[in-house]
């Protein structure tokens, strides 16, 4: 019997600890929201957040952690690189 429980014991922890795939869509997916009208009614919304660009993408970040917004700058907390990037949101033209 204690043969048994240690076989299972072994194949259940083989089967948890093997590694997962992960996939992405690259298609739209929506959540589904309670209504305002009922709470039995169920209204598919779009998801908030669908990724439609990358920036800053050449500034040769490496693991960057945090970021940070104030005064019209973005400071971005780049560990990889152990460096603070500050980025200006506002071009000189435009404060003109």
């Amino acid at each position: 019997m204690a043969k048994k429980i240690l076989i299972f014991i072994a194949v259940f922890l083989l089967v948890s600890l093997a590694p997962a795939s992960a996939f992405a869509s690259e298609t739209t997916t929506y959540t589904y929201t309670p209504s305002v009208n009922s709470f039995l009614e169920w209204s598919k919304t779009q998801d908030a957040y669908l990724p439609s660009a990358v920036y800053l993408q050449g500034m040769g970040l490496n693991s960057p952690q945090d970021m940070c917004v104030r005064d019209g700058f973005v400071y971005i907390a780049d560990t990889g690189n152990n460096q603070i990037k500050i980025v200006g949101l506002i071009e000189e033209d435009d404060a003109e």
